[in-house]
């Protein structure tokens, strides 16, 4: 990773794509993160595309965790691209400017394919998974996620995100990929709970689910599968922890953002009802009443000369 000196390649946050350190985003980061760590978990060696890689920050950790792979880091923005050379750099790692539609890439020329949160963002997911399909090597593995419609856009008929083309409830997902031979579904979503342990927490810990009850994937907010052409062991479901000190900030962050929205809206609905007295008092005046009165006649003498013509 390049030193702070280096990072002179800003990456404003649109709401398209998460940007670390940012804390409108530091929620959703928590969530893009343990999924590149999921896809680490699935990692044999080999060559890695990140496709739609963003700001650079998973394909780095995909370089990180395992140094005997080559990772190419693939977005179809310029200036994410710029971002993730700047901050995010590794010796086994390589970022280029691309489509997820047309890959420049030949066939059977990677052993692992990554895509998180990529294809709600596609005019045609249903093509890019049969590249990704051609491109992965006979044993090669593809990680996809993509967020559950029926709880992320619930009540709403189209994505309330207005990045997202399109999305897929659980079945809808299942049929995307439906020409891979082998998939493993996983839901995702945030677990807060509490920690008791002692010195040898890291090695001996025993994770109860008491309070979560038996939730079915189809209530999951988000959607990961892994696929692959020949048959693989299955992960097992996986847990990230993240200390409550760090939650209660980015709650107390994005609770401090949404005082400074609500700030601007009252301003901004201040300065609606200052120009609609405006104009209520502008139409009571006697020159535009005046104005209105002439244009009306004017209007009706023309139409009454357009009828005898």
């Amino acid at each position: 990773m390049k030193d702070a000196s280096q990072r002179d390649v800003q990456l404003p946050w649109t709401g398209e794509r998460v940007v670390p350190g940012i804390p409108e985003t530091e929620a959703l980061f928590q969530f893009h993160w343990t999924r590149y760590s999921f896809a680490v978990a699935n990692m044999h060696g080999g060559r890695v595309l990140d496709m739609g890689c963003g700001a650079g920050y998973g394909a780095y950790l995909l370089a990180t965790s395992d140094p005997a792979s080559f990772i190419i880091g693939m977005d179809i923005a310029q200036d994410a691209i710029a971002f993730a050379k700047s901050r995010y750099q590794a010796t086994n790692l390589r970022y280029i400017v691309g489509d997820a539609l047309a890959f420049p890439f030949a066939w059977a020329s990677f052993d692992m394919i990554v895509a998180l949160e990529v294809i709600e963002h596609l005019k045609d997911a249903q093509q890019a998974v049969e590249k990704v399909r051609r491109l992965l090597k006979p044993d090669g593995v593809f990680v996809v996620s993509t967020p559950n419609r029926d709880v992320y856009s619930e009540g709403h008929k189209e994505p309330w995100n207005p990045y997202h083309i399109q999305e897929f409830s659980l079945p809808e997902f299942k049929a995307l990929l439906s020409s891979f031979p082998y998939i493993q579904i996983y839901g995702q979503s945030h677990a807060v709970g509490s920690l008791i342990w002692d010195d040898d927490v890291l090695n001996n810990i025993s994770v109860r689910l008491d309070l979560i009850g038996n939730k079915p994937l189809s209530e999951a907010e988000f959607l990961i599968a892994v696929c692959s052409l020949e048959k693989r062991p299955l992960q097992p479901s996986r847990l990230w922890l993240m200390e409550v000190q760090d939650l209660c900030t980015v709650l107390e962050k994005r609770q401090r953002y949404l005082e400074q929205i609500q700030v601007q809206i009252a301003s901004l609905n201040k300065s609606v009802g200052e120009l609609m007295a405006y104009q209520r008092r502008v139409e009571g005046l006697w020159p535009v009443r005046v104005f209105r009165h002439l244009h009306k006649i004017y209007a009706s003498l023309v139409k009454s000369q357009s009828s005898h013509r």
